[in-house]
């Protein structure tokens, strides 16, 4: 995570995190929606997808968030407003496919968890 915002802060944006607003008695998803409602653009990293714990459960929130950034980007196509663009990074290979199949026809980006491929990945996004 700290690559991603290090490399988004290198190309002169400014990171956005659900944390900033911590202490807001507005609940959480409604601040990362309204996060993600007042930015052009949004990176989301899905290679944290398997289990953990003793009930062995994944969590969801990334994908979550990929979902509302992508209908900001489609209810902006009609809107006069500027298109909302995101990035999904997932782990190298296609695995991701087994559990986020439905992003097939967005060419996600692939890291294999290192900082340099993660760096990689966003410096070389047409997202920014």
């Amino acid at each position: 995570m700290l690559a991603i915002g290090l490399s988004v802060a290198a190309y002169g944006f400014a990171p956005r995190s659900a944390r900033e607003t911590e202490g807001d008695p507005e609940p959480r998803f409604s601040r990362i929606l309204t996060t993600i409602a007042r930015s052009k653009y949004s990176i989301h990293d899905l290679s944290r997808s398997t289990g953990e714990g003793g009930d062995n459960l994944a969590r969801f929130n990334m994908p979550l968030e990929l979902g509302m950034a992508a209908a900001f980007r489609f209810e902006r196509e009609g809107s006069g407003r500027q298109r909302h663009q995101w990035l999904a990074l997932v782990p190298e290979g296609y695995a991701y496919q087994r559990f986020i199949s439905d992003l097939a026809g967005f060419d996600p980006a692939r890291h294999d968890s290192s900082v340099p491929s993660m760096i990689r990945e966003v410096s070389a996004s047409r997202t920014i």
